[in-house]
C-alpha cells in the first residue's frame, strides 16, 4: 500500500482500541520518544505505548480474537522493530 508507517500503526490502533477497550485494556500513555536521557537502547524508537491490561488472559484472549488478528496486519506493516514488556503489579515509587 502507499501507507506510511506511521498511518499503518493508526489503523492498528484504532483496531486495537475497538477489540480491547470493551475487554477493558487501555492505553495508559502513547507519544513520540524524544531521546535517551539515561540508558542506552537498541537503535533509534519512534514511539512508545504504554498498554494496561485487567489480566494476562485478556492479551492472551486478544491474541486469538479473529478481529484483533485483521487489525494486526496494520500493525505489522508499521513496525520495524519492538520490545514488548509484560510487567506485574507495581510498587509505590
Amino acid at each position: 500500500s502507499n501507507l506510511t508507517g506511521r498511518q499503518a500503526y493508526e489503523l492498528y490502533g484504532r483496531g486495537f482500541r475497538e477489540v480491547m477497550e470493551p475487554r477493558g485494556a487501555r492505553v495508559v500513555y502513547s507519544g513520540v520518544v524524544k531521546g535517551w536521557l539515561i540508558g542506552e537502547g537498541e537503535g533509534a524508537w519512534d514511539a512508545v505505548a504504554l498498554v494496561s491490561y485487567p489480566s494476562t488472559q485478556v492479551m492472551l484472549d486478544m491474541m486469538r480474537d479473529p478481529r484483533y488478528q485483521e487489525a494486526h496486519q496494520h500493525r505489522a506493516a508499521g513496525l520495524e522493530g519492538q520490545l514488548l514488556i509484560e510487567c506485574a503489579s507495581g510498587f509505590t515509587f
